[in-house]
């Protein structure tokens, strides 16, 4: 930090994944549905958390990100999960249900 200036890089996410999307489609959920009713704004879509393969990728995500900046703090944005989104995939909820899931349990802290 040089002049009181800390940059903060931020990975918004569980939402805001249009790009993860067109990479892989299978880690993203209501990309395909209207905003109004499955996004807190547009484009529709955020990560399946229920799914380890996708904690796995937004893992190793932060952990890469976080060595590009000086900064000790990364933003992962976290305030767009929509719950008509959540409850829309038959194996998030029973995953969630299953594992009393929580977002920290989910990222291993």
């Amino acid at each position: 930090m040089q002049r009181g200036i800390d940059v903060v890089l931020e990975i918004d996410t569980p939402g805001h994944t249009a790009s993860i999307y067109a990479a892989r489609p299978d880690y993203v959920a209501c990309f395909d549905t209207k905003y109004t009713t499955h996004a807190n704004e547009p484009p529709a879509g955020q990560l399946r958390f229920a799914n380890d393969s996708v904690v796995d990728f937004a893992t190793d995500l932060y952990a890469n990100v976080a060595g590009l900046m000086s900064s000790q703090y990364v933003s992962t944005g976290g305030d767009e999960v929509n719950v008509n989104c959540m409850v829309r995939f038959t194996v998030s909820i029973l995953r969630i249900a299953d594992d009393r899931w929580r977002m920290s349990r989910r990222l291993g802290y």
